[in-house]
């Protein structure tokens, strides 16, 4: 009977000579007594709750250790470890060998690794190395720069790409246009020639090319024989679109110097379409075929307007 029914009745054997109970049921195998008791351990004295049926001598005594180290820092590990079981791991500033300081573990101060200083010197393209002593080598090299790109293109539009990469082709709509379509292709893209005949003509002069070939007429220097809407003559040149000023309405507006010339009783002045301001012609010529300056490098770009800086897409005639 006893084989096949299970006692479920609390155990009443005593595990250990303080007496404790058996906290299992008395059909079940009696394990150590677990109870924790106050005994002194004897390697250091502290006093410990330690499990019944494990010996004083044998227990790691849990309190902080006051031991130190050494390298000198107190010991971080319990007292009944041994304090060589783990590295020092306090922090220290160490001089790095590029002279820079850093925090390391107490236990790398011999092998401190890698600076991770900013290098912040600054690098061609005008931005800020944004790379670590390590990564530049000490300022021997640098890490790319990845800053968005400004530089101006040929089409005088600013590069969109990354600072450190050759500049793409300009994906910005193209400005160029004639009098005949304007052009609906990318800016970094060439453009699709305009087979109609050049419209550039005067009185005096004419174009016989094809409107995308180099124009084979000289420039009209003569005065425009126009009147304005205000009836006074205009102060353009034959053949060129009229500017919207004269000199009897505008007299102030056209006489400021600019280039220096403005002022003179004979003075000629053209508009650049695509922005509206008007430029004395010397001034304006000299801005287009200036060459650049003694031991200066010839700057290949589109031409700008000289007070906006709009890119002038139409060759001026």
């Amino acid at each position: 009977e006893h084989r096949t029914n299970i006692c479920q009745l609390p155990c009443s054997r005593t595990l250990c000579k303080f007496n404790h109970k058996c906290p299992r049921k008395c059909s079940m195998a009696c394990q150590p007594c677990s109870v924790e008791v106050e005994k002194i351990i004897p390697k250091c004295g502290h006093s410990q709750m330690v499990p019944c049926h494990i010996p004083a001598e044998a227990w790691v005594c849990k309190e902080p250790c006051q031991r130190l180290q050494e390298c000198g820092h107190p010991c971080k590990l319990y007292c009944g470890q041994d304090c060589r079981a783990q590295a020092c791991k306090e922090g220290v500033q160490v001089t790095l060998p590029c002279s820079h300081t850093a925090q390391v573990a107490c236990c790398r101060q011999k092998m401190p690794g890698r600076c991770y200083e900013r290098c912040r010197e600054m690098l061609e393209c005008g931005h800020r190395c944004q790379g670590s002593c390590h990564e530049c080598v000490q300022g021997r090299m640098h890490t790319a720069c990845l800053r968005k790109c400004a530089r101006v293109l040929l089409c005088s539009h600013v590069c969109r790409g990354s600072c450190c990469e050759n500049c793409p082709p300009c994906g910005r709509k193209c400005l160029r246009k004639c009098p005949h379509s304007r052009c609906e292709r990318l800016c970094g893209e060439v453009c699709f020639p305009c087979v109609q005949p050049c419209a550039w003509t005067c009185r005096h002069h004419q174009c016989t090319q094809m409107c995308s070939e180099i124009c084979n007429r000289p420039r009209c220097d003569q005065p425009c024989r126009k009147i304005l809407k205000c009836r006074h003559p205009c102060v353009g040149l034959c053949g060129e679109p009229c500017p919207p000023k004269c000199r009897v309405c505008h007299r102030d507006e056209l006489a400021e110097i600019f280039f220096g010339n403005e002022d003179e009783p004979e003075a000629r002045f053209v508009v650049l379409e695509d922005c509206g301001h008007v430029f004395e012609v010397g001034g304006l010529d000299q801005w287009m075929e200036g060459a650049p300056a003694a031991g200066a490098a010839q700057r290949v770009q589109q031409q700008v307007c000289p007070r906006c800086s709009t890119p002038i897409p139409q060759v001026l005639h």
